[in-house]
């Protein structure tokens, strides 16, 4: 048995030097590890991760890709919505750094290692804790809303038109 072992080890060794061992075992790798995208909706799901989208699309009604991409142009939007996002830009920013340095250290992810701040705003940005209500698609526009579940609210045209006549309003008080 000693002596199979190291026969094959001695042959391992030879061919690792070689480059068709290292071939065969990335195109062995490829095939063991690649799984095709069966179905559409998985591939829309994984489009919409990639984007950093939402998985509501569904209950978004009339979405138009091409308006939406007009939306992110020129939509306008009110600086208090806009300040706060950036505020929770700051300490998503943080707490992305400190959970790469966790990942790094190879330590458990634990909520203890975030700021209340941080934990607000990775709630913030994945939509979920007291955000899940206020970005629902349903919900009216607020401040609550990221700039991405804002303008995929704005393709209702009643949301839309009314945001729009409370900004009209909002801007002429302050002229």
């Amino acid at each position: 048995m000693k002596i199979k072992t190291k026969r094959l080890v001695k042959i391992l060794r030879r061919l690792e030097n070689s480059g068709i061992f290292w071939l065969s075992i990335s195109l062995l790798g490829f095939f063991l590890f690649s799984d095709p995208i069966k179905s559409p909706s998985q591939s829309k799901i994984v489009l919409e991760q990639v984007r950093g989208g939402t998985k509501d699309l569904e209950k978004v009604k009339n979405f138009d890709p091409t308006f939406h991409r007009r939306l992110k142009q020129a939509f306008p939007d009110w600086t208090e919505r806009m300040d706060y996002q950036k505020k929770q830009e700051e300490f998503y920013k943080s707490a992305m750094r400190k959970k790469k340095e966790i990942e790094r250290i190879r330590v458990l992810p634990n909520t203890r290692y975030y700021t209340n701040e941080e934990l607000d705003a990775i709630d913030y940005f994945h939509g979920t804790g007291i955000y899940a209500t206020f970005q629902n698609p349903k919900t009216k526009p607020n401040i609550f809303d990221t700039r991405n579940r804002f303008l995929l609210k704005m393709h209702d045209d009643k949301l839309r038109n009314e945001f729009l006549n409370s900004l009209n309003s909002r801007n002429n008080k302050t002229i």
